[in-house]
C-alpha cells in the first residue's frame, strides 16, 4: 500500500517533478552550465524510482561510518571539492585523543574553527556540520551545508539556502525529514544526530 508521498509521486511524471525543482528555486546557486546535466540526472532518477529522485540533487555523499584514519579531513576535503568554491578550509588538522574522541581544526577565510567530538564513536559527530555552517555564515555566504532525509548509512549533502530547502519540501521535491526513518524503521544514532543538526541549520 502506498503512503501519501508515494501516492503523490505516482501522479506526476519526471518533467512535472523537474518543474517543481525549478519552482523551488533550487537552481539559483547552481551554474547555468550545469542545469542541463542536473535535469538529465534528476529525470533519470525519477524514472528509475521516484522516491529516491531527490538524491540526484545532492552535491556529494559520504558513508556515515569511518573508513580511514583521518575521517574528518576526508569529509572536509570532499565537502570543499563539491562546494562550488564557497567552502575552502585550509590548515586542516585532526587527531584522535586518548579518550577516543576526535579533535579537529581548520581555517576558513582567515578565521580559525575548532571542535572536539562529543563521544568516542566510529561515526561522524553532527557538530562538524554546525562548524562548517558557522564558517559559511561568518564568511557571509547565504548557502548552508544541509542533509537530505537519511535513508541508509550514507549521508547525502546539499549546498542550498534553508529557504530554498524548505520550499523544495513544501513542493514535495524532497521527502519529509523523518520519511525513511519511519518507513524503514531506521534507528541508527548517527542518523538521529544528523536530523537534529538539519533542524538546527534551518533555524539559523
Amino acid at each position: 500500500m502506498k503512503d501519501q508521498y508515494e501516492e503523490f509521486l505516482s501522479q506526476i511524471n519526471a518533467e512535472e517533478y523537474w518543474q517543481r525543482v525549478i519552482e523551488s528555486g533550487w537552481l539559483e546557486y547552481i551554474s547555468d552550465t550545469n542545469h542541463g546535466e542536473l535535469e538529465k540526472s534528476v529525470k533519470s532518477a525519477f524514472d528509475e524510482n521516484p522516491i529516491y529522485a531527490h538524491t540526484a540533487l545532492t552535491t556529494h555523499f559520504i558513508d556515515g561510518e569511518f573508513f580511514s584514519d583521518q575521517p574528518y579531513t576526508d569529509m572536509l576535503t570532499e565537502t570543499s571539492k563539491n562546494s562550488f568554491g564557497r567552502f575552502q578550509p585550509r590548515k586542516i588538522n585532526e587527531k584522535l585523543l586518548e579518550d577516543g574522541r576526535w579533535e579537529v581544526s581548520f581555517e576558513h577565510e582567515g578565521k580559525a574553527y575548532h571542535f572536539v567530538s562529543q563521544d568516542e564513536s566510529d561515526y561522524y559527530d553532527a557538530d562538524i556540520l554546525t562548524i562548517i555552517n558557522t564558517a559559511l555564515k561568518d564568511s557571509e555566504k547565504t548557502i548552508r551545508l544541509l542533509t537530505m532525509p537519511p535513508s541508509d548509512q550514507c549521508l547525502h549533502f546539499v549546498f542550498e539556502t534553508p529557504e530554498i530547502f524548505r520550499k523544495a519540501e513544501q513542493l514535495r521535491v524532497i521527502p519529509p525529514p523523518m520519511y525513511f526513518l519511519c518507513k524503514e524503521g531506521l534507528t541508527s544514532q548517527n542518523l538521529t544526530d544528523y536530523l537534529s543538526t538539519y533542524y538546527q541549520s534551518l533555524s539559523k
